[in-house]
């Protein structure tokens, strides 16, 4: 799908959902950019696979400055025509990503399924250290900063993490303070987690208000279709094959990458590239379409009858996300329950947002986020063992725990837009998401055929400590909630008072799991020859010339924060290498 969201849900997404507000974009509007002749055999010296973040943000880069010729083959359509408001509107952001299977919307939506300065050392290469990294994660963006305050709440951020030349991907912070929110923020100082100016500066240990991807001249969404796409000149020699399915690399006799075979109205063709393939197809695609090219796990390209290019066991392997779950109050100030109680109260919003672009639609989410070490007083309900291994495997400023104000009901997380209770009550949620993850899943084919779904196992849990600090979370929640009672409404509504036991949380945790879209690493970067590694520090396949992949499945581990930013700062480091002449094809 052309564009990525950022993460942090709201529940201001209701069922009337589908209601007018005039935040998209009329069908139709211009695509100079889109492929003059789909469906034919064609040449240029860059073929990008996936129009994503990742994707288009290098596709642009490469095309907007120079003569290069860059082809862009995308699966999906164009959100603001396929999903509308919905992909739109902020305050749409958690529409179609509950855990349900049916809650998905097929035409932005691949329906999957699933059954330290440690970045630069696994990489071999001091530039992807943080003070070296951070230009990039610069470049990309132009912050405004806030408009609309609230006297219960302080929002500082750091100046000197933003550039006035970035862009020209837009990041604010809505005009709407979330009430909730600002109950949540002093309840988080007194426990510990200190107020900091924001989480662009390298520092997450703490609390502050996060911007968005919104546009503030509009509250729109910005993505890497509204910014860098549709900013390119009209020089720019770049083409976009949308609905277009991308099924296997071709390489020469010296595993040169040549072009990509690829299909749309079910017409098979051939894109052929003078200089690089580009993959940027996804965490889980990424390495389908490398295991189809015959790049992966020997024995399992055999099992499929895929012929063995490049044994490399480390593509599928190793996939890390963050996993998140919450508990219930009612409260008594207003949240998204308000609006699926009073068809008139969304009436009044929506007026807000279409008149005069403000209110709860202008953001996504609260806008707060904490992130802690495992909190001293519950240390001792870890197990030795568990301490051992959290002290030993992550640095000293790396969050084990990040909690998130939910401005609403999450319930067990199947389908975001059913799960209040609809009785009259606002809710609030205080989640917990996992930001020191030890479990590890998989991504495999499930036959040689590119149309199938790749197999997603996330395994999510399966490592004890994870489970205990699952449990320790909901602990926490707790402690959170006790530091708000001026704001709560009797006792706790999910998982309720009743649920006390390490078993009885941890079966709770569970069954209302959800996953943040930060999933990543499935073809990490790291040294030649080391255990698992996919790509070098240049993103190239080993193995392989002319072909790189550039997207969040290169992380050779996964972050603690979101990862929207790092895949844009990942993007523009790849995308200059390649400018520059770095690790370029005859260098390979």
């Amino acid at each position: 799908m052309l564009g990525l969201a950022m993460f942090p849900p709201s529940l201001l997404l209701l069922s009337f959902v589908t209601a007018a507000v005039n935040g998209g974009y009329a069908k139709g509007f211009a695509k100079p950019w889109e492929a003059s002749s789909p469906c034919k055999d064609n040449t240029f010296d860059y073929v990008v696979v996936g129009a994503g973040t990742a994707g288009l943000t290098l596709a642009a880069r490469l095309a907007e400055g120079s003569s290069y010729s860059v082809a862009v083959i995308e699966a999906g359509g164009y959100y603001e025509e396929d999903n509308g408001n919905v992909s739109v509107v902020p305050g749409y952001a958690t529409q179609f990503s509950g855990t349900d299977p049916t809650n998905i919307q097929p035409l932005v939506d691949w329906g999957f399924v699933t059954v330290p300065q440690k970045w630069a050392e696994l990489a071999g290469d001091d530039s992807y250290k943080f003070e070296n990294l951070l230009p990039y994660f610069k470049k990309s963006v132009q912050y405004t900063p806030p408009v609309v305050v609230s006297a219960n709440s302080t929002n500082d951020q750091d100046p000197n993490a933003w550039t006035s030349t970035g862009g020209p991907l837009q990041i604010s912070h809505g005009n709407f303070v979330d009430p909730f929110g600002t109950w949540v923020q002093p309840a988080a100082e007194k426990l510990g987690m200190k107020r900091i100016s924001g989480f662009q500066s390298g520092q997450l240990l703490g609390s502050a208000y996060v911007p968005f991807t919104i546009d503030p001249k509009n509250q729109q969404r910005s993505s890497s279709e509204s910014s860098f796409l549709r900013s390119l000149p009209q020089k720019a020699r770049l083409q976009v094959y949308n609905n277009t399915l991308a099924h296997k690399i071709l390489f020469d006799r010296r595993n040169t990458a040549t072009g990509v075979v690829a299909s749309s109205n079910n017409i098979v063709f051939t894109l052929k590239a003078r200089k690089e393939v580009i993959l940027s197809a996804g965490v889980f695609q990424s390495p389908q379409i490398l295991m189809l090219s015959g790049i992966g796990p020997a024995a399992t390209l055999a099992k499929y009858g895929v012929p063995l290019r490049v044994n490399l066991p480390g593509v599928g392997s190793n996939l890390q996300d963050h996993p998140w779950f919450g508990t219930e109050f009612r409260v008594n100030v207003p949240t998204g329950s308000s609006l699926l109680n009073s068809a008139a109260v969304f009436s009044q919003v929506q007026e807000a947002y279409n008149n005069f672009a403000t209110g709860p639609l202008t953001i996504p989410a609260t806008g707060f986020l904490a992130w802690e070490k495992v909190p001293p007083g519950l240390r001792s309900n870890l197990s030795a063992s568990a301490i051992h291994i959290l002290d030993t495997s992550f640095p000293d400023d790396w969050p084990v725990l990040e909690h998130i104000p939910i401005n609403g009901y999450i319930g067990y997380q199947r389908n975001y837009q059913t799960e209040d209770p609809v009785d009259g009550y606002n809710y609030g949620t205080v989640a917990t998401l996992l930001a020191a993850p030890l479990s590890r899943g998989t991504v495999s084919i499930n036959s040689s055929n590119p149309t199938d779904p790749p197999l997603i196992d996330p395994n999510y849990l399966s490592h004890p400590v994870d489970a205990e600090i699952a449990v320790l979370a909901i602990r926490r929640q707790r402690e959170f909630w006790a530091q708000m009672q001026s704001v709560t409404i009797g006792d706790e509504a999910l998982p309720g008072k009743n649920v006390i036991s390490d078993e009885e949380i941890l079966a709770f945790v569970k069954r209302s799991l959800g996953i943040a879209p930060h999933a990543g690493c499935t073809c990490a970067m790291g040294k030649r020859g080391v255990e698992g590694s996919v790509v070098d520090h240049r993103a190239r396949v080993f193995g392989t010339r002319g072909l790189r992949v550039v997207d969040s499945s290169i992380f050779p581990l996964l972050p603690p924060g979101h990862i929207t930013a790092t895949v844009y700062a990942v993007a523009e480091k790849i995308a200059e290498d390649i400018l520059r002449g770095k690790g370029s094809r005859k260098g390979w």
